[in-house]
């Protein structure tokens, strides 16, 4: 086991945590409650994934990468919402968006 940032990690074991938060934001109460749930989560789990969210959701204090803001519909009315975000108590490397590869399937 080593040590990174303070916390043991253990190179066989991962926790990750998702949930849909279904565009919730702001300060009403259902909001409250998904950014207290998230951030409870934060003291079991290693990745948060949301989907659905806002990155004012999430614990602070991690690493966080979002899927960006072109998902076939107009976010302008919501700028802040994204389809998926990351949320790491650990840096992310190597962060790079699908659209930058190619793909190439053979049949």
């Amino acid at each position: 086991m080593r040590s990174l940032y303070g916390s043991s990690v253990d190179p066989d074991e991962l926790t990750v945590a998702t949930w849909n938060t279904m565009w919730a934001s702001g300060s009403n109460t259902r909001a409250g409650r998904v950014r207290r749930l998230l951030r409870e989560a934060e003291a079991e789990a290693d990745l948060i994934v949301v989907n659905e969210g806002q990155s004012d959701l999430l614990p602070e204090g991690g690493h966080v990468v979002d899927a960006g803001t072109d998902w076939g519909y107009d976010t302008t009315a919501h700028p802040h919402r994204r389809k998926a975000l990351l949320w790491s108590r650990w840096p992310l490397t190597d962060v790079a968006m699908a659209a930058e590869y190619t793909v190439n399937v053979s049949c």
